[in-house]
């Protein structure tokens, strides 16, 4: 018995760990709509193409605050680094709304999307995302 105790922890052990690193694309699902990150970051979007300032500003208040809640979750399952990626590409994106330029904000929503895509180990297509843009020149 005390033999069959001393192989089953280890492998308890190991499994659980395992599981708990490959949990990312998990842990990276919303609980609610407080924490969707995705949903939150596509909202800040639409205020940098409407230019709507002070709509992308609240919007991007929405998506640190659900930034937050979601680095917790994952702070087993990601490198430390991309976590603080994607904090970063947050700040950046905070200084183009905060600084009203409507390409530099585009610029920085795409590489925070990156940034949240890349945490998973997902590789997104760049040409389709800034397709999506609908971009206006002025």
């Amino acid at each position: 018995m005390r033999k069959v105790i001393w192989t089953l922890v280890p492998i308890m052990l190991l499994v659980i760990s395992g599981l708990a690193l490959s949990s990312t694309g998990y842990m990276k699902k919303p609980r609610g709509a407080r924490d969707d990150f995705d949903a939150h970051l596509q909202s800040v979007r639409s205020g940098i193409l409407n230019e709507e300032w002070d709509l992308a500003k609240a919007q991007l208040d929405a998506t640190r605050e659900a930034w937050w809640i979601v680095e917790g979750r994952l702070q087993l399952s990601c490198q430390h680094d991309e976590l603080r990626d994607v904090a970063a590409a947050l700040a950046r994106l905070e200084g183009t709304i905060l600084a009203q330029d409507s390409k530099a904000a585009i610029a920085a929503w795409v590489e925070a999307l990156e940034e949240w895509d890349r945490s998973e180990g997902k590789d997104i297509t760049l040409t389709s995302t800034v397709s999506s843009l609908c971009f206006v020149s002025r």
